[in-house]
């Protein structure tokens, strides 16, 4: 559920419950107190965020500007902080009133088609309101900083090493038990006051994932059977997804005859095999463990029909475009090169035809850039631009960065991008887009060398421009 609040919401943000009102009206005001003690603002034009009240500069940490406030500039919002002409921060202004701040100020990326300020759920990296994040904020103080939970932090590993990879859903689902630390190991049923079956079934000692499925003699011997031409160190402090993201990067040997991560296939075979040895008293030995998980992923591959089956380009990383729309649509690749020292970034776009052939290019460079992602997203909102002022009326932008490209198709806005996040949205896809269709698509980093090389060229040779400063 997003939380995106505007001027006409205020009422309802506001008002104080009365001796008379509901019992289902108070627990409805309860649970907007809640939301109020966490919000934070993000911000579009600034016009209805304050800078003394609202949380806007860091809304995860509660970073708020501090007092004294002069009578004078106790109603200053966001926007009086913006120039008019480029909607960049006024730096002797930010000087004046929080120099203490100016830093992280300067590094604000309002928006540059004046759309509205959003409130956003800070407990969350995408500024969407959950129930367990909710249910997780009534532990904390309403001053106390709002860090984001583990499981959002984990959802975005679960989505890249577990739900998006080709495994059958059952797998899929005991990766995600084991991610959650939600299998019922001797530790985790002792939790729950089940004092049975609560050391390892093989040696003894007291049984938790890691030791079940890694650091158990039984499975040791399991993993030194591996299809690969080294083994899996068993030994190694890493944690499970850490183990398993270096294993998609494994490739088996010949002779075993398949093409898929067997990592998985492993782990849920010394599971079931952990369990036949207690509930059934069947034992087995780790070879005959390890050859029934290989034969079961063999025949899981070839029972896959050809449509559902892996291209290779896929399996290596490699990303393809897709057919082009239109025989008139025009390519963009964007690209950004930031500097971690000096926070600066170079953004360049470079602008082909449907035969390949270079139309068009530009770069520019920017300042008080606070990410390598918020670079991108500038690079793409500087092609938009550009593609506009040029009348391309169909575009594919191309961009090397996967999470942007997803965010932007689907739509979704994070806390820090808001304001960019918003100035795409509205020139892709709004009824006012200046373009007939828009699209944007993942390439691989290797494919993106010219706008990569421009990017990087700009960042070295180019002076600081103002932020919304266009430059060809």
């Amino acid at each position: 559920m997003g939380i995106h609040f505007h001027e006409k919401n205020w009422s309802f943000l506001k008002t104080q419950p009365t001796s008379s009102i509901s019992h289902g009206w108070r627990g409805i005001l309860r649970g907007r107190d809640l939301l109020l003690n966490h919000l934070g603002k993000a911000v579009g034009n600034g016009e209805s965020t304050s800078v003394w009240t609202d949380s806007w500069i860091q809304p995860e940490t509660k970073l708020k500007p501090i007092g004294p406030v002069f009578l004078l500039d106790r109603d200053v919002m966001v926007s009086d902080l913006l120039t008019r002409e480029t909607r960049e921060c006024n730096t002797d202004l930010v000087e004046k009133l929080m120099p203490e701040l100016k830093e992280h100020v300067l590094k604000l990326r309002p928006s540059v088609l004046g759309k509205h300020d959003a409130y956003i759920w800070p407990l969350q990296q995408s500024g969407s309101y959950s129930v367990k994040s909710g249910y997780y904020s009534t532990f904390l103080s309403p001053n106390q900083s709002t860090e984001r939970t583990q499981g959002d932090n984990n959802e975005g590993k679960w989505k890249k090493l577990i739900w998006s990879r080709h495994l059958p859903p059952k797998l899929k689902f005991f990766l995600w038990k084991i991610g959650s630390n939600a299998l019922p190991s001797g530790e985790n049923l002792r939790k729950r006051g089940m004092l049975q079956n609560i050391t390892c079934n093989h040696c003894g000692e007291p049984e938790n994932v890691d030791h079940i499925l890694f650091h158990c003699q039984y499975a040791n011997e399991v993993w030194r059977y591996g299809p690969w031409n080294q083994s899996i160190d068993t030994t190694d402090a890493t944690t499970f997804f850490e183990k398993l993201e270096r294993s998609w990067n494994l490739t088996p040997l010949p002779p075993y005859g398949f093409t898929g991560n067997a990592l998985p296939w492993i782990c849920w075979a010394i599971w079931t095999s952990r369990n036949q040895r207690i509930f059934e008293n069947r034992s087995q030995s780790p070879e005959e463990t390890a050859l029934k998980t290989i034969q079961a992923l063999k025949e899981w591959e070839i029972a896959q029909p050809p449509s559902l089956k892996i291209p290779k380009s896929l399996i290596t990383g490699q990303q393809h475009d897709p057919m082009v729309l239109d025989p008139s649509e025009i390519f963009c690749n964007t690209n950004a090169s930031w500097s971690h020292t000096s926070k600066e970034a170079g953004l360049a776009w470079i602008f082909t035809n449907g035969s390949a052939t270079e139309i068009f290019r530009g770069s520019i460079k920017q300042s008080a850039v606070s990410s390598p992602c918020m670079g991108e997203a500038l690079a793409i909102r500087e092609a938009l631009l550009q593609a506009a002022t040029n009348h391309y009326s169909i575009i594919c932008i191309r961009t090397d960065s996967q999470v942007l490209a997803q965010a932007i198709t689907f739509r979704r806005k994070t806390t820090e991008l808001y304001g960019i996040l918003s100035d795409i949205d509205e020139l892709a896809f709004s009824s006012s887009s200046p373009f007939i269709n828009c699209r944007f698509t993942y390439i691989s980093r290797a494919n993106n060398g010219p706008a990569d090389g421009l990017a990087k060229a700009c960042l070295v040779a180019q002076p600081v421009v103002n932020p919304n400063q266009n430059s060809v």
